[in-house]
């Protein structure tokens, strides 16, 4: 399903960029205003699919595959940044 409107700004300028990796290709859009990067509504998984997947995750730090995962999205989410970067985050899964 192709955008027609930023999801978090609003503007019309979205235009659609596919990323490759070693799973397929993932489609993406992206804002020309707010530079607000969203998964294709076509991606996500339907509801039901959603609450099971969440319902398999241990989030705490003291399991080794979501320490893993967070210390991975935190690097490579604010190594850009830096010195800007957070000092802490909140995770919301």
């Amino acid at each position: 399903m192709a955008f027609s409107r930023c999801k978090f700004c609003g503007d019309s300028g979205v235009f659609p960029f596919p990323v490759v990796s070693k799973k397929g290709v993932t489609e993406y859009f992206r804002c020309k205003e707010c530079m607000a990067i969203s998964l294709s509504d076509k991606e996500h998984l339907p509801l039901s699919q959603q609450l099971a997947r969440y319902r398999q995750h241990n989030n705490n730090l003291n399991d080794f595959g979501y320490a893993h995962f967070l210390t991975s999205f935190v690097y490579h989410t604010f190594s850009f940044l830096a010195p800007f970067a957070p000092s802490s985050i909140l995770d919301y899964g």
